[in-house]
């Protein structure tokens, strides 16, 4: 089984801990995910705007992501 790591701070489903672990690479925090699975897919980009300014790489959301109120 995967480890899903998450780099939003607001997300409600994340760990209130950041990771000790893991890191990105310019040292921002990273936390774990609570949830027992998760669902992410590409974004839905039908004029290409969204992958010209952040990458074919960048394209994947989580579908779970919830911002704490």
């Amino acid at each position: 089984m995967a480890k899903v790591l998450c780099h939003m701070t607001d997300c409600k489903h994340r760990s209130r801990r950041a990771s000790k672990i893991y890191k990105t690479k310019n040292g921002r925090k990273m936390y774990g995910c609570l949830l027992d699975a998760i669902v992410v897919r590409k974004i839905t980009d039908f004029d290409g705007d969204c992958e010209a300014v952040i990458g074919r790489e960048n394209m994947a959301q989580c579908m779970y992501y919830e911002p704490q109120i």
